[in-house]
């Protein structure tokens, strides 16, 4: 890592708001945090659920001192690549003095002028899906959520699986845990609560398009996951 990127001072996070992409915030957030760099907040949200993120989202943004920001697992439109990385060369260029790093596992759009404050990196696979180094504990999950787990099947065991369905059951309930609570959950290393969540029986968890059924019956560890942060 280069000199300048460690003597930032404060950062924040952004990340997709599906399992692997709160998985990526937060292994994000701790290799920032190893660097000496304060990461003021790591955003997973409605608002960063699609690509809608670059063009809604991004823009309504507060950087006011914001050195760094770091965008990762939210891929640029499919159908319209360019608006994505035209709205992000707004931000970008309106904020010289920050710098941007976005890192996803999807095609990333060059734009024709190259930019001094922004990097764009195309990760190899969902596990290396993160700014800086990649941890087993938080990615190897993270590529089993994304169906990615060919690209690290001699590290796969029991208890990651347990912790990618956990994770990928707390993402899906959109009303309660996923964003910021499953984030704390993450930050804490409450591994205990999200495999008691792998632990239910499926029919408590059944989704639709990547969120819970509101048709489910409760589910106690989900209940037990919010009493636990409230």
């Amino acid at each position: 890592m280069s000199r300048s990127i460690q003597t930032f001072g404060t950062a924040v996070v952004f990340g997709h708001a599906d399992a692997d992409g709160h998985l990526a915030a937060e292994q994000s957030r701790r290799n920032l945090e190893a660097e000496g760099i304060t990461v003021r907040e790591t955003v997973v949200s409605q608002a960063t659920r699609s690509h809608r993120f670059w063009e809604h989202g991004f823009p309504s943004y507060r950087l006011d001192g914001i050195a760094l920001v770091v965008v990762v697992d939210i891929a640029f439109s499919f159908r319209s690549p360019e608006s994505s990385l035209e709205a992000l060369l707004e931000v970008v260029d309106s904020s010289p003095g920050t710098r941007f790093i976005v890192v996803d596992h999807h095609s990333l759009l060059r734009p024709i002028s190259e930019r001094p404050n922004l990097t764009l990196r195309e990760a190899t696979s969902v596990f290396d899906c993160c700014y800086g180094a990649p941890s087993e504990e938080l990615m190897v999950p993270a590529a089993i959520c994304d169906g990615d787990a060919a690209a690290v099947r001699p590290r796969i065991n029991e208890t990651f699986q347990k912790w990618a369905v956990g994770v990928r059951r707390a993402a899906a309930d959109r009303t309660g845990l996923a964003g910021s609570k499953l984030m704390a959950l993450l930050k804490g290393s409450r591994w205990d609560l999200l495999e008691a969540l792998a632990s239910e029986p499926k029919h408590l968890h059944s989704s639709v398009r990547g969120w819970r059924r509101a048709s489910c019956l409760p589910s106690p560890a989900l209940n037990a996951a919010q009493e636990c942060l409230s």
